[in-house]
């Protein structure tokens, strides 16, 4: 009998060592984290294995690029992703460089695949990834945020080579294309790396310029309207540090955890204490949570994904770790909202005359569209009795392409940028990266057209970059001999 109730006794203690389960709570900076063993877990744990050989559903999984050859192993991670879909990944072109990690997002059943610096968009489509993005355009969303929202891929702000920006994209997967979404108020020349999403809203904290200036501001996107609205930070927490704010953004990492309802970041008190700095951005209501900071095991990771509000990652110490942050914003304390700026009134006027213009526009191209539809009945009306020629090209666009290959001829020669030939041609003003491409594309092949029938040559040769063979360079043809003569010296056909 007292053997039996010494192995009662012992058992449960046995089981608890096997499991290897650490936790603490409200000890020194391991604040409501835990630490798992490889071995044996209890069922509530995230990374627990199951029989069903589905994949667990997450919303977001962030790889760190330089361990992705050591993730396809992780038995942990492939609860969520497949060995195949980590291996595809390894010989993608997006992984050839230093850009970060990249990320793979879990939507209604599909898996999708990005990297900031690349507009291309991975798709898992029957054991392959498959790049949905039908263009080559690079450059423009370096720093950019992507999420998914009502069944559609976005990318909110970025840097290009001289620009930063706060851009609003969208991708068409049927198209192949990312389209630039207009809104009212939008931050000019600015980014920021500290971004929250939710279905209704965008915030960017903490928005820099292209030499690295910050702002103590926060601008927060509604979709319903449409429109930027911009708050003062600088009573809560400052990028600078000043004796009358409580806290201070003396950070360079990018905000901790954006899951479901939460935007975590950390922050300092004037004391220098490390805290957590929250986000309800559903109530935008904020809270901090004192001496409880992320240490710095939860920054340098493997891999992290985000489900709802619950973060599980393994770091660099092979550890791995999970955190609640409906319980951390519990424990938390209120603080104060920052303070709306409202727009300026030569802005508000500016936004309502855009608008009027727009809604003119509108309705003066329904009445163009439908002139254009009579006139052209009427004129197919008349060519069917009365067939003719086809008239020439009109005038202005007969001088607008002279203008573009005088320009060329005087750079015959020399090797031209896509940006350098887009000056050229005049094409600078478009917006969108893929229009501006098909315009070039059309534009080339109508002036090298032109050429054969004058020369029997190009005028415009395409050459790849000796060191990166993925740009596309453009060389004037010298072979051409004018004579000092316009190439367009006869009729355009």
């Amino acid at each position: 009998m007292i053997l039996v109730l010494y192995l009662s006794l012992l058992i449960p203690i046995l089981k608890a060592e096997r499991i290897g389960e650490v936790e603490s709570a409200a000890v020194g900076n391991e604040f409501l984290l835990r630490t798992f063993s490889n071995q044996s877990v209890p069922n509530k744990n995230p990374f627990n294995a199951t029989t069903s050989t589905e994949l667990k559903p997450f919303d977001r999984l962030e790889i760190n690029i330089q361990r992705l050859n050591e993730s396809e192993k992780d038995k942990e991670l492939l609860l969520y992703v497949s060995r195949d879909m980590l291996s595809g990944l390894s010989a993608l072109p997006i992984v050839d460089q230093e850009f970060g990690d990249i990320t793979i997002f879990y939507e209604k059943g599909d898996y999708y695949a990005v990297r900031v610096c690349f507009f291309d968009v991975y798709k898992w489509v029957d054991g392959n990834w498959k790049n949905l993005y039908t263009y080559d355009n690079k450059g423009y969303n370096c720093a950019s945020r992507f999420f998914f929202r009502q069944g559609k891929l976005h990318s909110i702000g970025g840097r290009g080579f001289w620009q930063s920006h706060s851009n609003l994209l969208i991708f068409d997967e049927q198209l192949g294309s990312w389209d630039r979404v207009n809104v009212k108020g939008e931050p000019n020349d600015v980014n920021s790396k500290y971004t929250g999403v939710t279905e209704k809203s965008i915030f960017c904290f903490f928005p820099a310029d292209y030499s690295g200036k910050r702002y103590d501001l926060i601008y927060w996107l509604d979709f319903n309207s449409k429109t930027w609205r911009k708050f003062d930070f600088s009573s809560l927490v400052t990028y600078q540090r000043e004796p009358q704010v409580p806290f201070y953004a003396n950070i360079s990492d990018e905000s901790l955890f954006d899951s479901k309802d939460y935007m975590v970041l950390q922050v300092y008190e004037a004391s220098a204490s490390s805290v957590l700095f929250l986000l309800d951005k559903h109530t935008f209501s904020f809270r901090w949570l004192e001496n409880k900071p992320v240490e710095s095991k939860w920054k340098k990771y493997k891999w992290k994904i985000i489900h709802n509000n619950d973060i599980f990652l393994r770091n660099i110490a092979e550890e791995l770790k999970s955190i609640d942050l409906d319980k951390v914003f519990n424990e938390a304390i209120i603080l104060e909202k920052p303070k709306e700026i409202p727009l300026k009134a030569e802005e508000a006027k500016l936004i309502q005359s855009i608008w009027r213009w727009s809604i003119l526009a509108f309705f003066l191209g329904i009445g163009v569209n439908q002139l254009v539809v009579y006139f052209q009945h009427k004129n197919d009306s008349h060519s069917s009795v009365n067939p003719k020629k086809e008239a020439p090209v009109h005038q202005a666009q007969h001088q607008n392409l002279e203008g573009q290959i005088n320009r060329l001829l005087s750079q015959r020669g020399k090797i031209l940028t896509k940006d350098e030939l887009d000056t050229i041609l005049h094409l600078r003003n478009q917006q969108n990266l893929d229009s501006l491409k098909v315009l070039r594309s059309k534009a080339l092949k109508i002036i090298n057209q032109q050429a054969l029938k004058v020369y029997g040559q190009n005028l415009v040769l395409r050459q790849r970059e000796e060191d990166d063979k993925r740009v596309m360079l453009y060389r004037i043809n010298d072979q051409i001999k004018t004579n000092e003569k316009f190439l367009i010296s006869s009729e355009v056909e």
